[in-house]
């Protein structure tokens, strides 16, 4: 055979193979998709497939441990984020997100000092703020609290915002040390911006502190300056006052502010509803919402369902429901115990 007639079987064999490459480089993306949708078993069995074909492997890895975490097979998700560490041919970011991965891991399979351990791997790569405030809750839960004053401290150096006041409160809060973590909220209010967000974030830092009507004061301001988060949180509050017709007013300014993301007043007229016994008009609103609900306000639409056929009643549905909403969100601890309510029913 001459020479020429192995040109095509060689042009074959390289389509052959440019095909193959693309479709597992396609695999790979789908699951990405799957792991973002929430998909874990698919994710999980998308990134095993991706580590076999020898695409992306850190990343592959750094994928399979997610997906088991996000599943509570913590022990599993550990070694994974273990062997894509041992890679080491990862960006500086993503090692120390993976770190960051392991840590939750580790912690959420109860081993707080080994936890530690990996979040100061990953400050040792960029010890940024999230850095620090994982590395004081951990430091707070092992009892060494002048190294947890000292992380928060690095948290406020890099970052001396409400917010970053507020999420060290919060974590004081989770360890029933709530007295200490007020001090952060009293020295957050010296901050004195002028903003619409500054008066939204001392609004919420005076409702955290048991100052209703200070926290309403600044809300207010922030409400009068357009603020739309302002508007759901004044909602909230009316609503622990069990003033409905001015909660509902105010999901009902944040819809109009609102063109596109209106998930969180929908949300806001249902727990109106709620308060007022219309279950089938909160069913309404909850529904409406989740067809337009970005990922990060689908979980309280779904618990707020559970609870309307909860009060309707309904406990087959609402059972079925919860039952899906664990398997979205198993670390609630609330739903646990919800859940746990509703099989006596």
């Amino acid at each position: 055979m001459k020479a020429g007639k192995y040109i095509p079987l060689l042009l074959a064999a390289a389509v052959a193979f440019t095909a193959c490459g693309s479709q597992q480089k396609e695999n790979y993306k789908e699951a990405e998709l799957n792991l973002e949708k929430g998909h874990y078993e698919e994710a999980l069995e998308g990134f095993q497939q991706a580590v076999s074909d020898d695409i992306k492997i850190v990343e592959s890895w750094r994928g399979q441990g997610i997906a088991l975490l996000k599943l509570n097979r913590y022990e599993e998700a550990i070694q994974a984020f273990e062997t894509a560490l041992a890679q080491e041919k990862g960006s500086k970011g993503i090692l120390k997100d993976i770190w960051l991965y392991k840590a939750t891991a580790e912690y959420k399979n109860g081993d707080s000092q080994t936890a530690l351990a990996s979040v100061q791997s990953a400050a040792e790569l960029d010890g940024d703020e999230q850095c620090y405030l994982f590395m004081g809750k951990l430091y707070l839960e092992l009892a060494q609290y002048e190294e947890a004053d000292a992380s928060f401290e690095q948290v406020l150096d890099k970052n001396k915002s409400y917010e970053s006041y507020v999420d060290i409160y919060q974590i004081y809060v989770q360890q029933d040390m709530s007295a200490d973590g007020e001090a952060y909220l009293k020295e957050a209010l010296e901050l004195k911006g002028k903003e619409k967000e500054d008066y939204y974030q001392r609004g919420r830092i005076y409702f955290f502190m048991g100052d209703t009507d200070s926290a309403k004061k600044e809300l207010m301001e922030a409400v009068n300056r357009k603020y739309p988060d302002a508007m759901l949180f004044l909602g909230k509050i009316y609503l622990s006052d069990k003033d409905i017709g001015n909660a509902r007013a105010m999901y009902q300014q944040y819809m109009e502010m609102q063109e596109e993301n209106q998930a969180r007043g929908f949300n806001g007229l249902a727990l109106c509803d709620i308060a007022e016994g219309n279950y089938f008009s909160a069913l309404e609103q909850i529904q409406k919402g989740l067809e337009i609900a970005e990922k990060g306000d689908v979980q309280e639409l779904l618990y707020n369902e559970v609870v309307v056929y909860e009060k309707m009643l309904d406990f087959d549905t609402a059972k079925t429901k919860m039952a899906s909403y664990m398997e979205l969100y198993p670390d609630d601890v609330d739903a646990q115990k919800e859940n746990q309510f509703l099989q006596y029913r």
